[in-house]
């Protein structure tokens, strides 16, 4: 399980996680995010993934390794 918490003023449009050569794997809508979101990751292979987080103060990237 991968946890996001954001703060009261950030309001998270969409998120995005993709494999290391650029595919999306999943994404998740505005309509199912929340200030503690609880992301399920246990239909994804182990290995390198980077997750994409777009708000409306822009997007940030991060990379992250399921065991």
């Amino acid at each position: 399980t991968l946890n996001i918490d954001t703060d009261d003023f950030v309001t998270v449009s969409s998120i995005k996680i993709y494999n290391t050569i650029g595919q999306t794997i999943k994404e998740y809508s505005k309509e199912m995010l929340v200030k503690h979101t609880e992301l399920s990751l246990s239909e994804l292979k182990t290995g390198s993934y980077l997750i994409e987080i777009r708000s409306g103060q822009g997007k940030t990237t991060k990379k992250f390794i399921k065991l």
